[in-house]
């Protein structure tokens, strides 16, 4: 059972993975789609079998460079998750607010009280 659970964890690990990688690719170079998506395939198995063998206690060093491509993406894609719901939180919450946020409400409500004055 711990190696079903395993298994689904890397694929959707190697599914963000190859996302992230293909999109990353696909503004760097100039290869076809096709092009692309191999490199992108390639470059997430790599990293998903260098981060399940680093998780394991195995260190190879060909793949050390790989896991680490493949923890860092997917630590940086967690602190965007946390960075937006925090955001939506601030929103749903305007007591929490920051003293930033209620300087920008307050000018534009004097921009928006500015141009009732002028349309009437």
């Amino acid at each position: 059972m711990p190696d079903a659970i395993a298994t689904i964890l890397l694929v959707a690990v190697f599914i963000i993975l190859m996302v992230v990688i293909f999109n990353a690719v696909k503004s760097t170079f100039n290869f076809s789609r096709f092009g692309n998506l191999i490199m992108a395939v390639c470059v997430s198995t790599l990293a998903v079998i260098g981060m399940n063998r680093f998780l394991k206690g195995s260190e190879i060093v060909i793949l050390l460079p790989y896991a680490a491509l493949g923890i860092t993406i997917l630590s940086i894609l967690l602190l965007l998750f946390i960075g937006r719901q925090k955001n939506k939180i601030m929103l749903l919450f305007p007591w929490q607010r920051t003293k930033k946020i209620s300087e920008f409400e307050k000018e534009i409500s004097e921009i928006h009280n500015r141009h009732r004055r002028n349309d009437h």
